[in-house]
């Protein structure tokens, strides 16, 4: 443990804790405002930039692995964290008054349904497309006396896995009258816009494609919370790994050459 009191060292433990912080609020911010393919460039050219930083490679060459490592941490944040955790409550609000919003987590609704016999899907498959790993469904939300003709205003969206439905956010939550949803962060599943296009064309549904997509589930806010607690859980785990790798270098740097 003496290794870690080194000024250097504590200095690198530092800006690797800012950095693994900032990238990962980088990553939600740009999720939960849909601009998902921004924050795959953002996430690489960004992570490069910040882990080389942190790791101050130009004196510390064996920590090149820790600034690599970050850019696919970013990229992991992404992709496990689907819904928005960074933003306000829109509280209990009219479907046709929900608008798009920004930084918005979660919202309740006066008078909503999902409307499951518009529904589609498309399948996930595994890299390189050999097997199949699970499907996305995607169906509208629409008020109670909503005809085909009228407006949509919001998707709810769901998905399962090899394994059958993912807990609250399977498609049997679709018939329960929640009446609430937490927004869907990223579409870079090209599955889910891929199903909610079918869905307005197969049906001619009166729908641009730019409506807030939501995970439909009956406790809005302690989805929320549940998922700050996993970000935490995700940020502590990489900071976990970026202390051995700065200890371990240090511990080698310290070692006397042998004659």
């Amino acid at each position: 443990m003496s290794a870690l009191r080194a000024p250097a060292v504590r200095a690198k433990l530092g800006r690797g804790f800012v950095a693994i912080a900032g990238m990962t609020t980088l990553m939600l911010i740009l999720g939960t405002l849909g601009w998902d393919y921004i924050a795959l460039f953002a996430g690489v050219g960004i992570g490069i930039l910040v882990g080389g930083w942190a790791a101050d490679v130009d004196s510390d060459p064996p920590l090149i692995l820790g600034f690599l490592g970050l850019p696919g941490f970013a990229l992991s944040v992404l992709m496990i964290v689907d819904i928005s955790v960074i933003g306000i409550d829109r509280g209990t609000v009219a479907l046709d008054d929900l608008g798009r919003g920004i930084l918005v987590t979660a919202v309740r609704f006066t008078d909503a349904r999902v409307a499951e016999d518009y529904s589609g899907d498309a399948s996930v498959s595994s890299r390189g497309g050999t097997t199949t790993t699970g499907r996305w469904y995607v169906a509208p939300i629409v008020s109670k006396d909503w005809t085909p003709d009228k407006p949509v205003r919001a998707w709810a969206v769901a998905r399962t896995s090899v394994y059958g439905p993912t807990g609250i956010y399977g498609p049997q939550e679709w018939s329960r009258d929640h009446r609430g949803g937490v927004f869907f962060s990223t579409s870079i599943f090209d599955e889910v816009s891929e199903a909610r296009d079918w869905v307005i064309g197969r049906y001619k549904l009166n729908a641009s494609g730019h409506e807030p997509l939501l995970y439909w589930v009956a406790n809005p806010y302690a989805v929320v919370a549940e998922q700050c607690w996993l970000v935490l859980a995700i940020m502590l785990g990489a900071f976990g790994i970026w202390v051995l790798v700065v200890a371990g270098d240090a511990v080698i740097r310290r070692r006397p050459v042998a004659a």
